[in-house]
């Protein structure tokens, strides 16, 4: 769905441009801990006796579940209990 106009998209796409590669890489990662910290705060408005462990595992299933193999993900979980 494209419902901004071309013309404030280019203008954004022109800034960040002018931005260095590490200035693009601080933006990913803040934008990526804003998105963790809305789903970190919707799981446990969900169950708000959420263990930690169990936080841990409801994001990483959040995340990355439609984009890793089950089984990578799987190991994962299992070694992480383990540990």
């Amino acid at each position: 769905m494209l419902d901004t106009p071309e013309e404030f998209s280019k203008k954004w796409e022109a800034e960040l441009e002018e931005l260095t590669p590490e200035e693009r890489l601080r933006m990913a990662c803040s934008m990526f801990e804003f998105a963790r910290d809305l789903v970190v705060s919707s799981l446990q408005n969900q169950n708000p006796d959420i263990s930690s462990s169990e936080l841990s595992r409801q994001v990483l299933l959040r995340f990355y579940s439609q984009d890793l193999d089950p089984l990578i993900i799987n190991a994962f979980l299992n070694r992480e209990e383990h540990t």
